[in-house]
């Protein structure tokens, strides 16, 4: 598991999808791939967020399953 909180992560997807939508636009990219790549990355956030209110969970999950393999 990352270290780095989620509520982070999150925040830093948000800016990479903005500064790379501008990136993008600026480089002359189509607007269907701005679209496309900007879908993507929203997807990706969208997950993020739902992980997050059971990340607790999840991490003593793991751990119990890391202590009863070994």
């Amino acid at each position: 598991m990352s270290a780095v909180p989620l509520s982070r992560q999150i925040y830093s997807l948000e800016r990479l999808i903005k500064l790379g939508a501008q990136a993008l636009r600026k480089e002359g990219a189509r607007p269907s791939e701005v679209e496309m790549i900007i879908a993507d990355a929203v997807a990706a956030k969208a997950t993020l967020e739902a992980i997050e209110p059971v990340q607790d969970e999840m991490r003593a999950l793991i751990r119990t399953a890391r202590q009863g393999a070994a």
